[in-house]
């Protein structure tokens, strides 16, 4: 099925679960490159093909992701064992560790990620 419009322009992200499925679209996206991802209180758990993912195109595509160091829902060592696999594979990510924070949002939060929307959103 081929895609409709600039993917380029899109930009996908999510909380926790939310978080998970917007990492693992992004990794299992081939119609092109997405505009960028952002994860909060999340990690990618769904088992990957490595082999069957463009790493050059996800590569040119921002990642925002966003945990709280009192998580009580995913620790940060499934965030952080997640950056391993981006790390690994050159694909470049921002990662922001909020001391305190719990499985929850804050107005810190928020702001990092409008600033990176706007950032990336040109």
């Amino acid at each position: 099925m081929k895609a409709l419009g600039d993917s380029s322009k899109v930009f996908i992200g999510g909380m926790s679960q939310g978080c998970a499925m917007s990492l693992a679209t992004f990794l299992m996206y081939k119609e092109g490159r997405l505009g960028g991802v952002v994860g909060a209180s999340g990690a990618q758990i769904a088992a990957i093909d490595w082999s069957s993912v463009d790493i050059e195109m996800k590569r040119n595509t921002p990642i925002c992701l966003y945990h709280g160091s009192e998580d009580s829902i995913l620790s940060t060592s499934a965030q952080k064992s997640y950056q391993i696999y981006l790390k690994d594979k050159g694909i470049d990510y921002s990662f922001i560790e909020e001391e305190g924070l719990d499985h929850d949002f804050s107005e810190q939060e928020c702001n990092h990620i409008t600033a990176f929307l706007c950032k990336n959103m040109i």
